[in-house]
């Protein structure tokens, strides 16, 4: 709990969120994206992984990075996590339980369960522990000021269904 406490302040105190992932990893930092965008929260994802590691060249000690990857060993994840650590970013992790080189880059760990085998159909298990994380912030980040959050989800809400 003492590490989702300063993942989530740090979120809550970042002016931009930058998250990284590939894979079905990436599929999850996009869903994660789409929510911080609802509440007003700048938050940027890229699915070209060359546009995504040159982003982290602009992140600065104002921003929060957020990084996905089940194994930890996604190097495209891990180079732009280091070069946003070099910028003074605060780096979160979402990653298996002490695993791989994500694990000790990050100055935040969320873990979640390594319970999968590397040969696998595809990522399932791992997808909903990484979904049930991001879901937790961001009802954690909503709830730290609910009115607003609630106004700007109705406000987002809004301006998609004209089309």
């Amino acid at each position: 709990m003492n590490s989702f406490q300063k993942a989530l302040t740090a979120i809550l105190e970042a002016e931009t969120i930058y998250v990284y992932g590939i894979g079905a990893s990436g599929l999850v930092a996009q869903d994660l994206q789409q929510k911080l965008i609802r509440i007003k929260k700048k938050c940027m994802f890229f699915a070209d992984y060359h546009v995504a590691m040159q982003s982290s060249l602009f992140v600065t000690e104002k921003d929060v990075v957020i990084a996905f990857s089940y194994s930890g060993n996604s190097k495209e994840v891990n180079c732009a996590v280091e070069s946003a650590k070099k910028n003074g970013a605060i780096c979160i992790g979402i990653t298996s339980c002490g695993m791989g080189k994500l694990h000790n880059i990050v100055d935040i760990a969320l873990d979640i369960p390594r319970i999968e085998k590397d040969i696998r159909m595809g990522a399932i298990q791992s997808r909903y522990s990484q979904l049930f994380i991001i879901d937790l912030l961001f009802f954690c980040i909503t709830q730290e000021n609910i009115e607003q959050n609630h106004k700007n989800i109705i406000e987002s809400r809004a301006i998609i269904d004209k089309v």
